[in-house]
């Protein structure tokens, strides 16, 4: 799918999250990686940003995130 190596991990780590939970949430995946991945590559990027488009959702994550079982 990617070339770069790190690209390939961050598209195993996002393939691995629950994307209907992050969505019911408002979390979306965005910045300059969701960028790079998204057009060809055209620069390496090695960080991962989430933006959450309110605080009750935010607030419900960083609950279930640091909760005992957090998220599977």
């Amino acid at each position: 799918m990617f070339e770069r190596p790190h690209h390939q991990r961050i598209a195993h780590v996002l393939a691995s999250l629950d994307g209907p939970l992050l969505r019911e949430h408002g979390c979306l995946f965005g910045g300059g990686t969701c960028i790079a991945l998204r057009y060809g590559e055209y620069r390496e990027s090695v960080d991962m940003d989430f933006l959450v488009s309110d605080a009750a959702g935010y607030r419900e994550l960083r609950q279930q995130l640091t909760s005992t079982n957090g998220i599977n």
